[in-house]
């Protein structure tokens, strides 16, 4: 929405709850309001891992050790998920082209 709005595509639209929403979530402008937040989590089956065990953030998923054993959901569908999937991708690019990353993305 932030480009949209900044290609002039978007109109101000000042809902009603406006007041409601932190000027964090929201275009000064009134162009765009974000209306919910989602959570992007690592989750695992605690039955397989301990706490310590499971992956403690994004970066930790390009490890060896997760090759084979990540699910995602469709990235199409999501466009959380694929922002997610973007960003695991450029970090593992990022980690080959150094010569320090998993040979496996």
């Amino acid at each position: 929405f932030m480009q949209a709005a900044e290609e002039g595509l978007l109109q101000p639209y000042r809902p009603s709850w406006a007041s409601e929403v932190d000027s964090a979530h929201h275009d000064s402008a009134d162009r765009w309001y974000g209306t919910f937040l989602t959570p992007e989590v690592i989750a695992y089956n605690s039955e397989k891992l301990d706490s310590s065990s499971a992956p403690q953030d994004w970066d930790e998923l390009l490890q060896p050790q997760w090759r084979g054993r990540i699910v995602i959901r469709d990235p199409l569908a999501s466009g959380t998920m694929y922002s997610c999937g973007n960003r695991l991708h450029g970090a593992a690019a990022q980690q080959q082209a150094a010569g320090t990353g998993p040979a496996f993305l």
